[in-house]
């Protein structure tokens, strides 16, 4: 990809937010329902951020198929993990500054804000 890749203008960025968000959340119930809430919540942002579907060709070799299916989900994987990067890269500079206190529910909301306001600008 030749494209600069601006996690905060990804529209991905929100669901991360969200999936974060849900996560925080989640570790204060405690038990079983914890693992099942997980599990939904991996499921969700998976089919949310992967292709609806692309087509593949019954003719092609086992390699074309391969190569075929890490073409169309290679941009996909690059911005999720840009995203996912800027994101535990803010919560771990907000959590390593003994200057800020802020939560980090805060954090994600204030991010979330930010990225609508960007969006809205456009």
């Amino acid at each position: 990809m030749s494209e600069e890749l601006d996690p905060l203008a990804d529209p991905i960025m929100l669901d991360l937010i969200g999936f974060v968000t849900g996560i925080v959340e989640m570790r204060k119930i405690d038990g079983p329902s914890e693992d099942e809430a997980l599990l939904d919540a991996v499921g969700t942002l998976a089919s949310q951020l992967m292709p609806p579907s692309f087509t593949i060709s019954g003719t092609m070799t086992s390699e074309q198929l391969g190569q075929e299916i890490s073409k169309k989900l290679s941009g996909h994987l690059l911005r999720l993990t840009a995203c996912f990067g800027y994101l535990f890269t803010e919560l771990a500079a907000v959590n390593d500054d003994d200057a800020v206190h802020v939560s980090t529910a805060s954090l994600l909301r204030q991010m979330s804000l930010e990225i609508k306001q960007r969006s809205g600008d456009a």
